[in-house]
């Protein structure tokens, strides 16, 4: 009877041994298959959720004419975002209010804002390119209010153009997100885009950074900047000539070219209708203007409205001392260009 038991306990033993290593071999498998298999997948969401990656933006090259006068110009703007889920029940209106003043919202923005402050998210971006007069008030407020956690601004970079319309057909202007969709900024926006820089900096579960023992930074190098040989005072003058002569013979366009006789360079150059290449897609001309009004189809009416950009985008064909007859080959200011 004694041997039997100790058969039976035996079985038990082993039974027991066998079920204990089946359930080892599991978490042995399974360690296997995070570390190794999964290893590299976790290690990013691991590195995603610790790290935070920013972009500084690099300045666009600035664009001149032949005297040194600044025809376009990048300039530092602020990205302004909410943490939502950061902000408290107590905060909310005080920080609306604050909002709504600054961005002069009206009731419905100022509803829309509400809405994103009850996001469950971390990140909601608030107002684009603001100007360093209304960054420096949000940043007193932030101070004063101890919102740091709440709303915070990333810098960015905005386009602008001195003198507005001048040589807008040579020029051209850029997008929203800096890049050139016309004119030598387009042409040239290899040449005059910088290269963006990094800051990586370490946060907590909360998506709060740390402490900027834990950060690092690569700078963002600058674009090249261009210098034109167009002159200012003479581009005024062809400009000037050539409204006077659409507005006489109620032309629908216009075009002319000043070129230095002895070496071929362009001393200015314009096609008319023009625009203000910091609002490129407002339309300055009273009688296209009308014209566009009287257009019922919808469709049509949004061909028409981009019709004076092509008009004034047009590269007008080369006419050098080199080349006497009309060519396809394009006429651009001859230029220089110089690293910032």
């Amino acid at each position: 009877m004694a041997i039997f038991g100790r058969k039976v306990m035996n079985n038990r033993i082993t039974i027991l041994g066998i079920v204990v290593l089946f359930l080892l071999s599991l978490d042995v498998a399974r360690i296997f298959y995070l570390q190794v298999l999964k290893g590299d997948e976790y290690a990013a969401k691991a590195e995603s959720q610790q790290l935070s990656d920013t972009e500084i933006p690099a300045m666009r090259g600035t664009i001149y004419d032949s005297d040194g006068n600044i025809l376009a110009q990048s300039a530092t703007v602020w990205t302004v975002y909410l943490d939502p889920l950061n902000i408290k029940d107590k905060q909310r209106p005080v920080l609306i209010a604050e909002l709504t003043k600054l961005f002069d919202l009206d009731e419905e923005e100022a509803k829309a804002l509400e809405e994103k402050t009850r996001q469950k998210n971390h990140y909601v971006i608030v107002r684009e390119q603001v100007e360093n007069n209304i960054k420096k008030q949000l940043a007193d407020f932030i101070d004063k209010q101890a919102m740091a956690n709440c709303i915070g601004m990333e810098q960015s970079t905005k386009r602008y153009y001195p003198y507005g319309s001048l040589a807008s057909s040579v020029i051209g202007f850029t997008g929203a997100d800096d890049q050139g969709l016309s004119g030598l900024e387009q042409n040239y926006n290899d040449l005059l885009t910088g290269t963006p820089g990094r800051l990586i900096t370490a946060k907590d579960a909360k998506s709060n950074s740390i402490s900027d023992d834990y950060s690092t930074s690569i700078a963002a190098q600058d674009g090249d900047s261009l210098i034109l040989t167009l002159n200012q005072t003479i581009q005024y003058y062809l400009e000037k000539g050539l409204r006077e002569t659409m507005e006489q013979y109620r032309s629908k366009g216009a075009y002319g070219v000043v070129m230095d006789c002895n070496s071929g360079a362009v001393l200015a150059m314009s096609s008319m209708p023009d625009y203000d290449c910091n609002e490129p897609y407002k339309l300055t001309y009273d009688k296209n203007k009308k014209a566009i009004k009287k257009i019922k189809d919808k469709t049509k009416r949004v061909r028409q409205r981009a019709l004076p950009y092509k008009i004034s985008g047009a590269i007008l064909p080369c006419l050098t001392p080199m080349c006497p007859a009309p060519c396809s080959k394009p006429l651009l200011p001859a230029l220089r260009w110089r690293k910032r």
